[in-house]
């Protein structure tokens, strides 16, 4: 999908277009061969869900893929991460159509393991811009941070996750988490979450003015009486 970028279909130039179908062309080979090997493995299924994204909108064959990918692995997150892909309204879908997707497909695998699938999926649509994204996805905050919870808990957090949990934290109403987390962070921020210094900075100090290690400043109202 590099060749193509992640933009509408009239935004992709055409050189990129001729890479795209000639790398697409050679994976769709190496899918063909590799589905004759006794061992199954949930990664082909993910390179497939991958590769026929961009063949086209077969939506059926597409969701066959999907649920025999499952079917195999139900919690590797990287098939339900494929398939919300699929869906956005750039490639497949329409508005709204993946978040309901992300929701039923936690509820169907249900407790921590629905929990983290569910913050996998967000997880990779942060990418396409962690502020803003949050801003118009704040109602699932907090179940977000238990799918975090969840990861910490059985596997550990990477720097990536806590980051992004970091964020996610400010969102819910928790006055504690984003100062928890924060101290967590340390100096180990990553800037593809918070996009620079500035903002990181801004966002730390007002987790500990929410915990009161800070004083909250306030503005003056008006100029002093002489």
């Amino acid at each position: 999908m590099k060749a193509r970028g992640t933009g509408l279909a009239n935004t992709v130039k055409p050189e990129n277009w001729a890479l795209f179908d000639e790398r697409l062309e050679r994976s769709n080979e190496i899918l063909i061969n590799a589905s004759t090997l006794e061992e199954e493995c949930p990664e082909w299924y993910l390179t497939a869900l991958l590769a026929a994204r961009g063949r086209g909108g077969d939506r059926e064959a597409f969701e066959k893929l999907y649920e025999q990918g499952v079917a195999l692995e139900p919690t590797y997150y990287y098939l339900h991460q494929a398939k919300a892909g699929h869906i956005l309204p750039q490639w497949y879908g329409e508005p709204g159509e993946w978040e309901r997707f992300a929701e039923d497909a936690a509820n169907r695998i249900g407790g921590e393991q629905g929990d983290i699938i569910l913050f996998s999926i967000y997880s990779d649509m942060m990418s396409f811009g962690t502020l803003e994204f949050m801003n118009t996805h704040q109602q699932i905050a907090p179940r977000l941070l238990a799918g975090f919870r969840a990861i910490d808990k059985l596997y550990g957090a990477s720097p990536q996750r806590l980051n992004e949990a970091c964020l996610i934290s400010f969102f819910t109403g928790d006055n504690k988490t984003p100062a928890e987390l924060m101290k967590r962070i340390g100096t180990d921020y990553d800037l593809t979450v918070w996009r620079d210094d500035s903002t990181f900075n801004i966002f730390r100090q007002e987790a500990l003015m929410r915990t009161g290690e800070l004083p909250r400043y306030r503005q003056s109202t008006g100029a002093q009486k002489q």
